[in-house]
């Protein structure tokens, strides 16, 4: 293996919990702390041969330097490099990119990266009631009915309007979606996620293996 060349040692991701299900509580920082520590131990690598932590994180909610907290809760040492990345969908393919692109430059030669997520805990927002509010209804904002931040259009619009423009048709949407749903529910019948998965134990103290 040549400098610059960039090798995967090992990977771990937590189970995919239900909405509003039994990791419901747990915070994006404390589920990607499961999955970095799980990675350490796959790895054999110690804690202080990190270098940097790369997380996508599309929804913080109100919380703010995911990447920091999530590596300190996993024993990192506080003086490694930690930042997360918001590129919405493509949040964690974005932060392996930084984490490669950081190993091919020589800048850094080993690196955690990934994605972190729980819809669950995204709270509602009350905008502008800072400084009071007189008059009028106030208004809860849900960051769960999503709309592009920009001009506001929902993105099930957007994507309707994409699928239209390329003559993706609603009967080939639903075939792909049964089809992705029934793969994947082979899948974990076979057991074909169980190296992958770490689990997570829940609040209630029940553990969730998928």
């Amino acid at each position: 293996m040549s400098d610059g060349d960039v090798v995967l040692v090992a990977a771990a991701r937590t189970p995919f919990g239900s909405f509003g299900g039994a990791l419901r509580e747990a915070s994006v920082a404390a589920l990607a702390a499961v999955a970095i520590r799980s990675t350490m131990e796959r790895s054999g690598l110690k804690e202080s041969d990190v270098d940097e932590l790369v997380l996508g994180v599309n929804f913080p909610g109100s919380d703010r330097s995911i990447a920091r907290q999530a590596a300190l809760r996993a024993g990192l040492p506080p003086e490694g490099v930690s930042y997360t990345v918001d590129r919405a969908c493509c949040s964690s393919l974005a932060a392996l990119a930084l984490a490669s692109r950081g190993v091919r430059s020589g800048d850094t030669d080993v690196v955690l990266a990934g994605g972190a997520e729980n819809l669950s805990a995204v709270p509602f927002f009350l905008d502008g009631l800072r400084w009071g509010h007189r008059l009028g209804d106030v208004r809860m904002a849900d960051q769960l009915v999503i709309a592009c931040p920009h001009t506001g259009v929902p993105r099930a619009i957007q994507a309707s309007d994409e699928a239209a423009l390329h003559g993706v048709g609603r009967s080939e949407q639903d075939g792909w979606a049964l089809r992705s749903q029934q793969r994947c529910s082979e899948a974990v019948a076979r057991g074909l996620f169980d190296e992958e998965i770490t689990p997570v134990r829940s609040p209630e103290g029940t553990p969730r293996p998928y």
